[in-house]
């Protein structure tokens, strides 16, 4: 993803690479803005993102096999359908 990224851009995301791992409701008001402005730099960014965050909802949220079956199968669709390379180390 670096690759693809202005000089400035790449020192955004490794200044602020912290920000992509938390949930976002947990970051404050500043935190918030500088996540979205790094997600707004690539569509893997973000698609990165909201597959993390759906497994997370999927795992915590699963009342059963059944449902965590299903729900698992439409990330795993999502994945495979999305742009996303592997990630290099910052």
């Amino acid at each position: 993803m670096q690759n693809t990224l202005s000089p400035r851009a790449k020192a955004h995301l490794k200044a602020n690479h912290r920000l992509l791992n938390p949930p976002a409701e947990s970051l404050g008001e500043e935190s918030r803005k500088w996540l979205e402005l790094l997600l707004n730099y690539t569509p893997a960014a973000s698609q990165r993102i909201g597959m993390e965050r759906a497994f997370t909802a999927w795992y915590d949220c699963s009342p059963n096999y059944f449902i965590a079956n299903r729900d698992l199968r439409g990330v795993l669709g999502r994945a495979i359908e999305s742009v996303i390379l592997p990630f290099e180390a910052l």
